[in-house]
């Protein structure tokens, strides 16, 4: 949960919060784009990354500011693999927070991360050269579908300064893979926020809603400073070096790569360069007159560092212990990655922290495979220690009944690998990969064989599936028929509104969270009346009607995984309250009087004495109704006057409460 509180901290950030004035609305208009690439099926805590962003967009669209111009925009939720997947859900527009709430509801996660192109598109809605306008990107990964989204933010930038683009980094792991999206909020004067769990990411947001563009600059941006490494000081240039650019006293690149010129904004930078055998660093002060270019020596040797896999092989999506020695300098960390790859590193989650100590536990990726352990000097974003390690495949298998009534137990027996985040779970059959339904599977790596599971609420068809825990891939899946539950209500044919029913059903018990309620026949399954509902456990329970005359329906509600579900009704009818009330008509001031009554004798109704004018819901003193007393005593004001006895039906609105009054003289 701590996620899903981070994120929406972090998007509320981005739009004014209600419990205090409100910003004026941003310049120009705004685009959110949604990130739902098939990584986002990847848990924090027991939430997927997708259902944490998806209620905390939800939130910051209830935030924007008034008059705000909202759209939104999502990729990856359509297709599997295409790049092209990109579709603006509406134009920017004056905020319909149902509206946004419903196109939110409908993402999934299938495909791929480009960034690129979806930024371009975002920008050409907004006719950014003409209008400016700002985009909030919210993901959770790095370009995969070979476009530069630095380019292009610098390109947007340059063509209206009035341009602005706020990045929330969803559960970006390492310094590299922050760099690499960073670049678009740097280049374009926006707010780039980390954001590790919910509330991290709600936070996020927050301040990226109530960011205002800069105003355009008086004079022409920083010119670009190059980045040039030496053999040692006044030695000859380096070509083959690779740079990491960080402001002093942050740890997210806003360069890593090859020598170029960069803007740079006056303030205080530390620049290192490496090749394969040397590196060296300096800290440069960037002043409102910059430098042509930032000269870095490669005065020491690289580092070197040694990692050892606890085994040479190691079946797919479990962990491996791996031992190390280097400089454990800040933000050095071991990753797995396929042999061959580069030395910039795809997205992943197949790392650890220097810091944690050796050895150090590593997750596994999904896909068998020749892969490499390599230690990452993170001052040069450089591999400086590598090891061989292959990855095997791994298998599942699962048996359990054909079928079984809804909210049931379904046992079921399973071997797979017991990896942290795999899990047994049934879903709709047919549902995309890494789809779940709330409450109903189990994760794997602590769990009983057999395991229990309960079944969905509503009848169909459905599958039993093992879901390994790295990128949602099912590794085996079998059929379940859910049939509808049987239940049986039995109690009056109705009653005075508010009074208390005995009602009796089977089954005596069900999943936690099924009750027993009194509603609108028309109602949803899951609505009730307060006061008139119970859980269903026991086998009897006692409820009120509602306090308003009316025909009602009485309800066996089976709450299961996925929904609530009616599996048992019949109709009950509530008749008009009435109550009586028997007292002197005048009384000594401060003197104890009896008042006999009768009434629905509801949960919490009462006898009070007020004055005639009295709201509904005030009293001078009172006495509480029980189902079994017909009188009770009420001490009389101190003050002469007249005064008003009531009966009053505290399941009911205030202006309906009262429904039986008489008057009596305080003498």
């Amino acid at each position: 949960m701590r996620l899903l509180l981070s994120l929406a901290v972090a998007l509320a950030g981005l739009v004014a919060p209600p419990a205090r004035a409100q910003p004026a609305p941003p310049q120009g208009e705004t685009i959110v784009i949604l990130d739902m690439s098939a990584s986002m099926w990847g848990r924090i805590g027991d939430q997927p990354k997708l259902e944490i962003a998806r209620e905390a967009v939800r939130g910051m669209f209830a935030r924007f500011p008034a008059g705000s111009r909202v759209g939104l925009m999502a990729y990856g939720h359509r297709r599997a693999g295409q790049c092209s997947d990109i579709q603006m859900l509406f134009l920017p527009g004056p905020v319909d927070v149902a509206a946004a709430g419903a196109a939110l509801d409908r993402l999934t996660a299938r495909g791929r991360t480009p960034l690129t192109d979806s930024v371009r598109q975002a920008a050409a809605a907004l006719r950014v050269a003409e209008r400016g306008g700002t985009i909030i990107l919210v993901t959770d990964g790095i370009e995969t579908c070979g476009g530069d989204p630095c380019a292009l933010a610098a390109e947007l930038e340059a063509a209206n300064a009035g341009f602005t683009a706020h990045v929330i980094g969803f559960d970006l792991r390492t310094p590299s893979e922050r760099a690499r999206v960073a670049c678009i909020a740097e280049r374009t004067g926006g707010l780039f926020v980390p954001a590790a769990n919910p509330e991290e990411l709600a936070d996020a947001l927050t301040r990226a809603t109530e960011a205002r563009p800069a105003p355009p600059p008086a004079a022409a941006p920083p010119r670009g400073i190059g980045l040039r490494a030496t053999q040692g000081p006044g030695g000859p240039t380096l070509g083959d070096a690779t740079f990491t650019v960080l402001r002093e006293g942050e740890e997210t690149p806003l360069h890593e790569g090859g020598a170029l010129r960069l803007p740079l904004p006056p303030g205080r930078y530390v620049v290192t360069a490496s090749t394969a055998e040397r590196i060296g660093s300096v800290t440069a002060q960037i002043t409102a007159t910059p430098p042509d270019e930032i000269v870095v020596p490669l005065a020491d040797a690289l580092p070197r560092a040694t990692v050892t896999p606890a085994q040479p092989s190691a079946a797919a999506t479990g962990t491996v212990g791996v031992a190390w020695t280097g400089p454990n300098e800040p933000g050095d960390y071991l990753v797995i990655v396929p042999t061959g790859q580069g030395q910039e590193e795809p997205e992943t989650r197949h790392y650890a922290w220097t810091r944690v100590g050796s050895p150090a536990t590593l997750r596994l990726p999904a896909a068998a495979g020749a892969y490499e352990v390599r230690y990452i000097l993170a001052r040069a974003a450089r591999p400086i220690g590598r090891a061989p390690l292959t990855v095997t495949p791994v298998t599942a298998t699962l048996e359990a009944a054909a079928d079984a009534p809804a909210g049931s137990e379904v046992l079921v027996r399973w071997t797979g690998p017991r990896a942290p985040g795999s899990w047994v779970g049934i879903v709709p059959a047919g549902a995309a990969p890494g789809a779940y339904v709330s409450g109903g599977f189990v994760y794997v790596e602590d769990a009983a064989n057999p395991l229990p599971l309960t079944a969905p609420a509503a009848p169909g068809a459905y599958e039993i599936r093992f879901v390994e825990g790295v990128d949602g891939t099912p590794l085996a899946a079998r059929p379940i028929a859910v049939t509808a539950a049987a239940a049986t209500l039995v109690g009056p044919d109705g009653g005075m509104a508010g009074s208390p029913v005995a009602i009796r059903f089977t089954p005596d018990r069900a999943p936690q969270g099924s009750f027993i309620a009194i509603t609108a026949p028309d109602a949803e399954a899951s609505a009730y009346v307060q006061g008139s509902w119970a859980y269903a456990d026991g086998g009897e329970v006692t409820i009120q009607l509602p306090p308003a005359a009316g025909t009602y329906e009485l309800r066996y509600v089976l709450v299961a995984p996925g929904d609530a579900e009616v599996v048992a009704r019949r109709p009950i009818t509530a008749t008009p309250p009435m109550a009586t009330l028997d007292a002197p008509g005048a009384v000594a001031a401060g003197a104890r009087v009896t008042v006999r009554f009768s009434g629905p004798r509801g949960i919490g109704d009462y006898v009070a004495i007020v004055s005639p004018d009295a709201p509904g819901d005030q009293y001078l003193d009172y006495f509480s109704v029980s189902a079994e007393a017909s009188e009770g005593e009420l001490p009389m004001p101190a003050t002469a006057g007249i005064y008003q006895l009531r009966y009053v039906m505290a399941s009911a609105e205030p202006e309906k409460a009262v429904i039986a009054r008489r008057p009596i003289v305080v003498r």
